[in-house]
Formats: structure tokens, sequence, C-alpha cells
């Protein structure tokens, strides 16, 4: 489903149950990599489960199990099939307006309100860590998760960010890359609160009406200046202005972000007080009507009458103009998914973790396999023969689209590989990726049951 910089996130199933049933997303984080080892004082998964447990809420993901093996540590959460939420954005099938975008921030601030109710700070609240639990090109639905609490703590804890790569070989953009374009001014003087949370969101809500960043600029220096002072404010220009002339942000919109984005942490609405915004706490049909109020009042103070019937509203200047349409430009849309879109993995180190997790089923398979034969050697009669000699209750072939015994997917032939059925998780392989099924001689005479099974 995707990779970072801590490891994989795959799609699994309880073994022992049908595929097509319920299905989970699983974290399984590599503590033996780089990252990790020079995160670890500070940085834990294990918190990350802990701090998941304690938060309920049906716009944070929800952890289902934690378990270890070898050097891998799984973390087992709902699935959010709906995919990323800028990518539904930037898709011109589907129908976006401010009203959208309002619906997303306030289910995104209701979501932090809960956690910060808690004292608990996401510090990573970025668009890349909100999914949807369906496609709203199919559903016309948008119902976001955050996601990623790797970087989540109390908020008696410490800050550690730029503590971590004090001292270090590796630099903060590889263990948080993009997120600089979303730290609070407060962040990059070692300061954390629960509103470096509110700033991000509204930095979210930003890229999402503008196709680009409040502050931008690829140099670390230049950007945290832009953040930093006092003086610079966002243009709240969109990034196709030449290409979409005509578009604008609405007058509600942009108050509401810009009291997001105040640089003054006493005078940034809490997340609490966001959701009191005029902008995120009215309907669709209310935003349009306090719209049209305040157009009404500007036409009246330059003393402007309109005839029955007509709807126009007024430039900066005070001229008349075409009333402003709420939906947000497709070109403005797909600027933002490209700013929005993961920074890639290493394909090496892909596929070192793919080798290694392919390599670990095989032997968690072997030693269910060898666990099997001790019993049913203690057994007086063999499961296998009263069985008609089918050994499915303890393996089960494993084909994209085939777990439950259908036909299988198209383009998934010839991919096989055993997976125990125990206390395990199934793991979906990546798509495209062949199971490494090579052994050793070694890896043949000690796996001998498993060969047979074949």
């Amino acid at each position: 489903l995707g990779s970072g910089s801590f490891g994989q996130v795959r799609l699994c199933w309880p073994v022992n149950e049908r595929s097509d049933c319920n299905k989970y997303a699983v974290k399984i984080v590599d503590t033996t990599s780089e990252v990790f080892r020079h995160a670890a004082s500070l940085l834990s998964p294990r918190q990350e489960a802990r701090i998941l447990k304690a938060l309920h809420h049906p716009h944070i993901v929800e952890l289902i199990d934690v378990f270890e093996k070898e050097q891998w540590l799984f973390l087992v959460l709902e699935c959010v099939s709906g995919g990323e939420l800028f990518s539904a954005l930037a898709n011109p099938n589907v129908s976006v307006g401010e009203g959208s975008v309002a619906t997303v921030g306030r289910q995104l601030f209701g979501a932090l309100r809960h956690m910060h109710d808690q004292n608990i700070i996401h510090r990573d609240v970025k668009a890349e860590n909100i999914l949807l639990t369906s496609n709203p090109a199919e559903t016309s639905r948008w119902h976001i998760k955050l996601i990623d609490f790797g970087l989540a703590t109390q908020v008696e804890q410490s800050a550690f960010i730029w503590q971590m790569c004090k001292g270090q070989d590796i630099g903060l953009e590889e263990l948080i890359c993009g997120t600089a374009y979303y730290c609070a001014p407060e962040v990059w003087t070692n300061d954390y609160t629960p509103k470096v949370d509110v700033w991000a969101a509204g930095v979210v809500l930003y890229l999402a009406l503008h196709g680009t960043f409040p502050f931008y600029n690829r140099d670390a220096g230049v950007l945290e200046s832009l953040i930093c002072c006092s003086k610079t404010v966002p243009t709240f220009r969109p990034v196709c202005a030449k290409e979409c002339p005509k578009y604008e942000v609405s007058d509600i919109a942009r108050n509401a972000v810009t009291s997001l984005l105040t640089k003054d942490i006493a005078h940034r609405p809490t997340s609490a007080s966001a959701l009191g915004l005029p902008w995120l706490r009215s309907s669709p049909s209310s935003r349009r009507a306090t719209e049209c109020t305040l157009d009404s009042a500007r036409r009246r103070d330059a003393g402007i009458t309109l005839l029955p019937g007509r709807a126009m509203s007024l430039d900066a200047a005070g001229f008349q103009k075409e009333a402003r349409s709420d939906e947000i430009p497709v070109l403005v849309r797909e600027k933002a998914g490209k700013a929005a879109a993961r920074p890639p993995v290493d394909p090496n180190k892909e596929h070192s973790r793919t080798k290694a997790l392919e390599s670990l089923k095989r032997r968690a398979a072997f030693q269910c396999g060898q666990a099997t034969r001790h019993a049913r050697e203690a057994a007086p009669a063999s499961p296998l023969s009263a069985s008609g000699g089918s050994n499915r209750e303890f393996w089960s072939p494993l084909r994209p689209g085939n777990e439950s015994g259908g036909e299988p997917r198209a383009g998934g032939a010839g991919r096989r590989g055993l997976v125990p059925c125990a206390h395990l998780f199934r793991l979906a392989e990546p798509d495209g990726a062949q199971s490494d099924s090579t052994q050793t001689e070694s890896d043949i005479e000690e796996g001998f049951s498993m060969c047979a099974c074949r």
C-alpha cells in the first residue's frame, strides 16, 4: 500500500478468515534500519501504538493489533480504502468546491480536538497523512481518516526533532520528508504545543484551495525565514493565476485560513475554536448565504444597486464582476496533488525490505508446518488421511484475487506463495513484485516438509 522511511505498509488479513471479509493495513517497521536506529531513543512505534489505543474517533485510523517478529514490528490498522485525499482532489472526474474542502477541514479539526483534549499532539499533520474511506468519484462523499502517528506524543514530553538530527549524520529532511512546509514558526525554535497541528492543518487547507504551499522555497534557510518572519504573509493567489484568472478563494474561506496561519501562537486558534470559524462550522448553503451578505454589504458601501435577479459581486477596487464559482479549477487541484505527493523511496531499499519480508513469510510457514507435523505424528490418526489427503487446513495458496478459491485477477497469474494458517496475518505482495522463492541447498534440506507440501 505504501512505503516510508521506517518501513512498508501492506494489505493483510487473518489467515483463518476469508480474504474478502476483513482486510487490514499492517505497518511493518524495520527496527534495524538506519533511520530507526537514529530515532530509537526519541521515536517509538510502540508509543504510536500506545497513543492509537487511547484514540477512538471516526476520523482517526483505528489500531487493531500489535506484534513483533524478528527485526520487524507490526502495527495492524484499520484499512482505509479510499486512497489519499489529495489524489481524489486532483482527479478531474471529481467535482471539488470550497464546500468539499471545508467539510474536510471540519473533520480534520474534529479529530485534532479529540487528540488535544487528551493532551496528544500529532506533530506530522500533512496532506500525505489524510486518507479517505471511499472514493469520492464513486460515492460523492468526503470522509477522512488521519493516519501516521509515528511522531505523535503527549504534551508533557519535550520536543525532539531538532535534537534527533543534531550531531547525527542523518538530515531532518530524510526523517520527515516534505514536512518542513507544514512546520509552524515555533517548531523552528523547538517549541511544541497542540497549536502546531492547527498551523499544519491550515497549510493543508491552503494547499487544497490554492494548489501551492503558503510559504515555499527549496532552500531550508529561506523557507525558515519565510515562515518565521512576522512581516511575510501568504499571497493567497492560486498557483495557476494566469491560466485561471477568474478563480479566487472566497472571503469567508480566506479569513478562516488566515486565522489558522496566524504566526503569533497566542492569537492562533485552538483546534476547538477553529471549529467555530464561520467557513468550517457552516453548511454549503449557509456559506453561500454569508458570501451573498458580504457582497451585498460591499455593493451598498460602493453605492451600487443591482436589478432583481442579477447575481454580481465586486472586485478589490469595487467594480462589478461575474459571480465567483465555488468550483476549484482542475489545474489548481492537479498542482495541489503533485505538491502533496509522497517522496519516492530508494528502490534498492524497497527491494531489500520486500525480500526480507518474503523470507520471513517462508520461515513462518516452515515453522508452522513443523509444528503441524509434530502434532500429526503425536495424534493416533493422520488428519491428512482423514481428509482424503488434503492439506488446505494447514497450508493455503496465496494468489492475488484468489485467496478464497475464486479465479485469479488479471495480471496475477504465476504468483504463488505459501502462508501458515496460524496466528500470523497474511501479507499481500506488492503490485508487480514477484515472490522470492529461491532457496539454497540448506534451505531445501531444512525445509523439506514445506517443499513436500508444495
